[in-house]
């Protein structure tokens, strides 16, 4: 009996000194997730330049957005500001967007480079037809991936 009782006490003693298995971690999007769900994001932008689409631009720039166009120094235009150039002042006919790739991700954060095409015409009749390179920094925000800035180079 009273090897029973140390058996059974011994268990007992191995058990508690066995740490109990951490909780799962919250779900992380692994990386291939982050690049098609923005990935999707910059298409609909694209399109939604063509079709002067204001509630994607709406639901997709985060308040606070800024375009910073060629040199890192100069003035930032702010998300109402570009709105109305791209809604009301140029004309775009084709936009799309290849090579894009998310270099950077952090959490809720993430930057995304790409290569956007557009061609279309500017006020006076001037003839856009070129591919920028993009640098677009996002911010997941309430579920879901706003764009805070972005960086435009030729």
């Amino acid at each position: 009996m009273r090897i029973a009782v140390f058996a059974v006490l011994a268990a007992l003693g191995a058990c508690a000194t066995v740490p109990a298995a951490p909780p799962p971690a919250p779900a992380a999007l692994a990386p291939s997730a982050v690049h098609a769900e923005l990935s999707g994001l910059e298409a609909e932008l694209s399109r939604a330049i063509v079709a002067r689409d204001t509630a994607v631009f709406h639901r997709v720039l985060a308040e606070d957005f800024a375009l910073h166009a060629g040199d890192a120094n100069g003035p930032a235009m702010p998300r109402a500001a570009w709105m109305t150039v791209m809604m009301e002042r140029l004309r775009i006919d084709s936009a799309h967007v290849s090579d894009v790739r998310v270099v950077d991700t952090a959490g809720d954060t993430a930057q995304v480079e790409l290569a956007f095409y557009w061609r279309g015409r500017a006020p006076g009749g001037n003839v856009i037809d070129q591919t920028l390179r993009l640098r677009d920094h996002w911010v997941r925000q309430g579920g879901r991936w706003r764009m805070v800035r972005r960086r435009t180079s030729q």
